[in-house]
Order: structure tokens, then sequence, then C-alpha cells
């Protein structure tokens, strides 16, 4: 049987737009629930993402949602990373406990999804490290790698050249650009990986490179409870950060403002 390439192509654009669809009807409303009134948005953000991908892969009044999913291992990215992203955005304002009810949210979000296809497809797309670090704390086989760091700084021969692609004005990565504004910014400003860490320092929105370092000083450090492994953990840290963050290092230890693993099993 011959395939007719321009109706493919029509039919998987149909696909994409449809989830671009759901995205725009469902999730703006959320996101400002979660501004407005963040217990209750809270609350919403299961159901919310249920409701879009429903929309999304139903077509002529047939859900086929489940047989996709089952064949792909997940839902394709777009409602996914517009739900985490939205949660992202007033993650780091959220009281304790109401960031942890909302990790328990997105969990459901996720856990009902391939592990791989979540690692691949889902947490590559959540730009704020506070969210994504806590997701990795509890589920370290969601951690999407610093994969998309590495390959994109190989891409460009000068730190300018980056800066002019992928930061905007405001020290934000560009939307269209980068995937995890947190996998990147880690990527950049560690030495170990980096060979261009003070310079992006100096340029970085200092309130995302803040949530930086302690996103990556929590995933570090929430598993360690030997004082001399502790120790030298933060001695590596000294090594490898600018030395802007150097006074911070320990106090972020010290606070353990992360959720304990054992709690969301």
């Amino acid at each position: 049987m011959e395939i007719d390439r321009e109706d493919l192509e029509k039919g998987i654009q149909k696909c994409f737009d449809a989830h671009d669809v759901a995205a725009v009807m469902h999730i703006p409303i959320l996101a400002q629930k979660l501004k407005d009134n963040p217990k209750e948005g809270i609350s919403l953000i299961y159901q919310t993402y249920e409701s879009a991908l429903n929309q999304a892969y139903t077509r002529d009044g047939h859900n086929n949602r489940a047989f996709i999913q089952g064949l792909a291992g997940g839902p394709m990215e777009t409602v996914p990373w517009a739900v985490y992203n939205a949660v992202g955005d007033v993650y780091p304002l959220l009281e304790r406990q109401d960031r942890f009810r909302a990790l328990r949210q997105v969990l459901r979000c996720l856990d009902q999804n391939n592990t791989q296809h979540v690692q691949d497809t889902h947490t590559r797309g959540i730009r704020e490290p506070l969210l994504l670090t806590d997701i990795a704390i509890v589920r370290p086989v969601y951690w999407p790698g610093l994969d998309e760091g590495l390959y994109k700084m190989k891409q460009f021969s000068s730190f300018e050249e980056l800066r002019e692609n992928l930061i905007d004005e405001n020290g934000m990565f560009r939307k269209d650009k980068v995937e995890s504004d947190f996998v990147m910014g880690w990527s950049l400003l560690c030495s170990a990986w980096s060979k261009w860490s003070e310079d992006y320092a100096k340029v970085a929105n200092p309130q995302f490179l803040e949530r930086t370092v302690k996103g990556l000083i929590n995933y570090c450090f929430s598993n360690r409870t030997d004082p001399e492994s502790i120790r030298q953990e933060i001695a590596d840290f000294k090594t490898n950060l600018p030395k802007q963050f150097h006074s911070k290092i320990k106090p972020f230890v010290e606070e353990k403002d992360w959720p304990d693993y054992k709690e969301f099993k």
C-alpha cells in the first residue's frame, strides 16, 4: 500500500496542532490560579494535565490517548512541559509545604509514564531549578542529565557567541533555544564542565543564578549524612563554583531545604 506523503504530513501536523491548542486552552487558567490562589491552583495541577491531554488525543469523538501513549511510553511533551513550567513559575515562591504538595501533583503526572520516556522527554523540558532538583531528589531515575548543556556549549567557540545566541537581555536563557534552563545553567556555571563559568556568572540573572546554585547543592547534598563526605563535597564545590558563591554553599547545605525522598515513595 502506497502512503501519500502529503496526507501523512498533514496528519502529523494536525497532531502537533491538537497538542498546542490543548495547552493554550488549559494551561493559562492553571498558571493564573497558581498565582492568585496557590493552594487551589496546586489541587488543579493533575486535573489540568489530564484534561489537556485527553483533549489533545481526542479526534472525531475518539480518545486514542491510551493506545498512543502505550506505544510511545508517554505523551508528547507539549502539554506536560506547559504544566510543569506553569508550576515552576511559582514554585520558588511557595511555602515549603505547598511546594511539596505541588511536587506530589507533578509526580502524579510523571509516574504514570515509562521511566525512560520521562527522562528523555519530560524532565528535560523543566526550566525551574528548584522544581527539577526536587523531582530528581525523590525520583533519581527522572534526572535528564546534563547532555543539553554540554552539547550546546560545544556549538560555540566563545562565550560572547554563546551569550548572543542563548541568553537574553535579562540574563535568562531564550525559551526557543534552551529546553531546561537549570541544565544549561548548571553546565555553564561549574568549571568542571565549563571554561566560561566566571563569564556566565557575570551576565546571568542574579535570582535565577542563586536558585541554580541552591538547586545543585540540594541535589548533591540531599542524601549525604557523613560529616567527612559533606566536608569534602563542600570543598569540591568551592573548586568548581565562582568565588562569589562560596559563602552561600554551607548555609544552603545547613538549610536542608529539600524534600525527604522517603515521604514520596
